[in-house]
């Protein structure tokens, strides 16, 4: 079943129900309410003959006493002990079809008389000490009724005046319905069809909003474009990937083969072309595997695994590293800090990573001292590392984080650059909710700050 066709049923189900209830308690509630209003005349009218005419009034057959107090559209009798009817006084002959009773409590019911729905009131007659004595003697009964006609009449005309706005409730729920379903089923149309285009066609498509409502479905529309943008953005950075990284690949592969040829041809006769080509491929497969590592590290940087979130001390945490390469490269590399101790909250593996891949970069392109400068800038810690080395144009600073982007290609190449690791060290900072920056002067060096 369509999301419309269940829009329509559940709408109108809920509001059919809804006056069903609500229509039979209105009609009972009249009935009732009516009935009751009748009974009150009835019992007032009583009150008033109890007030007015005593016993013996009402046992002489003789007096018309009750003709004052006749009942339109109704009956009011006495009735003696024996049964017989004294006085009478009625509108209509139905009310003759009625079996005088004589009670001896109070009695009121609704019953049928000749196809005619009639209240009736019984009230025992009695004498004593005291007239109003319930333990007199019974010495008749007073009986008044009243047709309920004009109660079902109007209940009648109620029910079908309920039914016939019903209906036309139900009419309007429909098209309610249908308006609300096309309201609610647009943007949900609209982005199925974007969809199956974007399948169809392997483009990003995006859904028009013309109308901009700033509801939950114009809010769906724009999560659904920004969610296309992102897949879109992601789809060329892989194929860029996939292009640069295959790039990459062929360079030492060709190398290897060509240098592998040479040495099938002629590696076994002379000792020189032998000992060249095995240096060769030897170099090119270490930079291979190097690639390969650095690839492998780019994907699991952006995988977004779980860190092991320690807090440390960034002073001898840098002096440690910077003692460890030092021996390593024959290299000074200084540690400057404003304070004693600078506490973060990081994980230290990771952070060993960017600062190998920073300090890297800056022992190949300066031939001075490489520093590290710890602060604190505008409420967070900054991580400097600066080198006097040959610089970054400006053009070049804003790609330098792109994956396999050189600055100098021949150059970097020579110096065993893949151009993935600032790429990596940016991944692993933006992980750890961080900023980096890079700020270069050509002839002057480089300083590149994480913001912590």
């Amino acid at each position: 079943m369509k999301l419309r066709s269940k829009i329509y049923l559940f709408s109108t189900g809920i509001l059919f129900i809804i006056l069903l209830l609500t229509n039979i308690a209105i009609y009972f509630l009249y009935v009732h309410s009516a009935i009751d209003k009748e009974e009150d005349i009835l019992s007032n009218q009583a009150n008033i003959i109890f007030e007015n005419l005593p016993p013996s009034k009402l046992n002489d057959s003789d007096s018309n006493a009750l003709k004052p107090y006749k009942i339109n559209d109704g009956m009011v009798r006495y009735i003696n002990k024996d049964g017989k009817v004294i006085h009478q006084v009625m509108d209509d002959d139905d009310f003759e079809h009625i079996h005088p009773v004589v009670v001896n409590d109070e009695e009121k019911k609704q019953m049928t008389a000749d196809d005619h729905q009639i209240f009736i009131a019984r009230y025992p007659v009695k004498i004593g000490n005291d007239d109003d004595d319930d333990h007199g003697e019974v010495i008749g009964t007073l009986e008044l009724a009243v047709k309920l006609d004009n109660v079902y009449e109007d209940s009648s005309l109620l029910l079908t005046i309920l039914v016939i706005t019903s209906l036309i409730a139900l009419i309007l729920s429909l098209i309610g319905g249908k308006l609300l379903s096309n309201l609610l089923l647009k943007p949900i149309s609209l982005l199925s069809q974007t969809m199956k285009a974007t399948q169809e066609s392997g483009q990003f498509k995006k859904i028009k909003m013309n109308n901009p409502s700033k509801d939950e479905l114009y809010q769906l529309a724009v999560t659904f474009n920004k969610m296309m943008d992102q897949l879109e953005e992601n789809f060329e950075k892989q194929k860029q990937f996939v292009s640069d990284a295959s790039h990459e690949l062929k360079t030492p592969l060709t190398v290897i083969e060509s240098y592998a040829k040479l040495l099938k041809r002629w590696g076994a006769e002379d000792p020189d072309v032998r000992q060249e080509s095995i240096e060769a491929i030897y170099s090119e497969s270490i930079r291979m595997k190097e690639l390969t590592h650095q690839m492998l590290d780019l994907a699991s940087s952006e995988k977004q695994k779980s860190l092991q979130i320690e807090t440390f001390d960034l002073v001898p945490f840098c002096k440690q590293l910077a003692r460890t390469l030092e021996t390593v490269n024959h290299r000074e590399i200084w540690v400057q800090s404003d304070q004693d101790q600078v506490r973060v909250n990081w994980d230290p593996q990771k952070l060993k990573q960017v600062l190998m891949i920073l300090l890297d970069n800056a022992l190949k392109y300066s031939e001075k001292p490489v520093g590290i400068i710890l602060k604190e800038q505008h409420g967070r810690i900054a991580l400097t590392v600066k080198d006097e080395g040959i610089g970054i144009s400006e053009e070049n600073q804003k790609n330098i984080f792109e994956r396999f982007y050189r600055v100098d290609p021949s150059r970097q190449r020579g110096s065993g650059g893949t151009g993935l690791g600032l790429s990596i060290a940016k991944a692993i900072v933006e992980q750890h909710e961080g900023d980096i920056e890079v700020k270069s002067q050509i002839g002057k060096g480089t300083a590149i700050t994480i913001f912590l």
